[in-house]
């Protein structure tokens, strides 16, 4: 595929997962609380993008005729570069609770309770 055409499917595609996933703003920013969340740590949308742009540059080596790979990782470091551009951060992922303890009470009652049910 020639550079032209990959730029032309990078383009495309991102129309193509809109069509079925949505904004990709909204869809980055989603995938950013999640993550947040779950790391614990607060991800920004150009954070995932840019890891989304590791996973294509880590699969290159096993496949390197595969056109996905340059198709998607152009689009997410066209995505990085445009949350890196963006004046007003988006919607911040709130920070994770703190961790919900379950009393020694609770687990011990459970633990020794009467199984002749």
């Amino acid at each position: 595929m020639r550079y032209d055409e990959t730029m032309r499917a990078s383009a495309s595609a991102i129309g193509d997962r809109a069509a079925q996933y949505g904004s990709p703003d909204q869809c980055f920013y989603r995938i950013a609380k999640i993550a947040s969340v779950m790391l614990d740590k607060e991800i920004t949308p150009r954070d995932v993008a840019i890891m989304l742009l590791c996973t294509k540059l880590g699969r290159i080596p096993e496949r390197p005729d595969y056109e996905d790979n340059y198709v998607d990782g152009i689009s997410y470091l066209a995505f990085a570069a445009h949350f890196s551009e963006q004046k007003e951060p988006g919607p911040v992922a709130p920070r994770s609770p703190p961790a919900f303890k379950i009393p020694d009470t609770v687990v011990s009652d459970l633990i020794n309770r009467d199984r002749s049910y």
